[in-house]
C-alpha cells in the first residue's frame, strides 16, 4: 500500500493525484482502522473520499478540441459578466 500512496502522490496528471489533503488523510485513517481491527492493511481504492471544491478543466480533453477552444475563447467574457453581476 505504501507504494500505491507514493504513486498517487507522484502521478503525472493532476486528475490522478490527490485533490485535497482530506483525501490523503481519509486514506491514512482507513489504513489505521484496518490495521487496528484486522491486524493488516488490505487493498482498497485510494482517493475515494477525495474531492476538490473548485471547477477545473482536465489536462487531457480527448475528442473535445472544438469545445475546449470555445470555452477558452469565451472565458474572458464569462469573467467580465460575473464581475459585472457581482458589482451590480
Amino acid at each position: 500500500m505504501v507504494s500505491d500512496f507514493v504513486m498517487k502522490l507522484l502521478a503525472k496528471t493532476v486528475e490522478a493525484r490527490y485533490q485535497s489533503a482530506y483525501g490523503l488523510k481519509a486514506d491514512f485513517e482507513t489504513c489505521l482502522y484496518q490495521l487496528q481491527t484486522q491486524g493488516e492493511i488490505g487493498e482498497f481504492k485510494l482517493g475515494q473520499p477525495d474531492f476538490f471544491d473548485k471547477f477545473k478543466i482536465p489536462q487531457k480533453l480527448y475528442g473535445r478540441d472544438s469545445e475546449a477552444d470555445t470555452y477558452f475563447a469565451r472565458q474572458p467574457l464569462l469573467r467580465q459578466s460575473i464581475h459585472q453581476n457581482a458589482v451590480s
